[in-house]
């Protein structure tokens, strides 16, 4: 089964933001994986929480850690909802009130509408859809072997002045489960980095860790 080498979801490469990062203390991010156990395929689960609009968000995925590229044997169908994303938010369609939106992660084909960065390549893609917005996703992959997920464009739809909680599950759709991400092979503690842009074009890094064994 064909695979290729990844560095985990949800939600950034620093090396693609050229301004300056800087830590706001009301952010926070969090990844685990389930099962958490060496080279077993697991369903990711990412928190992120900002006090500011999201305009883009890159992820670094740790070494070790795998995906299936898209059209390969482990791949699913076009089409096929792999996961979830709950964003609890103010809305500006709700004159900036509280509620929770719910997208569906559709795995898809590369409808080519993003090019990556120089030495990078496009592996797969996934769409958050939601009658609010389709965002789109995208992994990368280098020469080397590294990988990125990589969402350009985020919709402003939330307001400013508040905080946004978005909860991303990956691999698992209404309890059926889907070979997407594949842990490391060695037990150990593993780096999840998301770089942040905002709609005020600043920048900030965020990182989590978990642990396979």
């Amino acid at each position: 089964m064909f695979r290729a080498k990844l560095a985990v979801v949800a939600a950034g490469a620093a090396a693609a933001l050229a301004l300056p990062l800087t830590a706001f203390a009301a952010d926070s991010f969090t990844f685990s994986v389930s099962p958490a156990t060496t080279g077993s395929w697991s369903t990711t689960t990412s928190v992120l929480t900002v006090a500011k609009i999201l305009s883009s968000q890159e992820t670094v995925l740790p070494a070790g850690e795998s995906i299936c590229h898209d059209g390969a044997s482990c791949a699913p169908a076009h089409g096929t909802k792999i996961g979830t994303t709950s964003v609890q938010g103010n809305w500006v369609f709700l004159f900036c009130g509280s509620s929770t939106q719910n997208f569906d992660a559709e795995w898809v084909a590369n409808d080519g509408s993003y090019t990556p960065q120089s030495g990078w390549s496009i592996v797969a893609q996934v769409n958050n859809v939601n009658s609010l917005a389709t965002v789109k996703s995208w992994v990368v992959e280098n020469s080397s072997g590294s990988y990125k997920i990589e969402i350009p464009s985020i919709p402003a739809l939330t307001c400013s002045g508040h905080t946004t909680k978005l909860t991303s599950t990956l691999g698992t759709y209404n309890g059926t489960s889907y070979d997407i991400n594949q842990n490391p092979g060695t037990a150990g503690t593993y780096t999840v980095t998301t770089n942040l842009t905002f709609t005020d074009n600043s920048n900030e890094q965020l990182t989590a860790s978990y642990t396979i064994s």
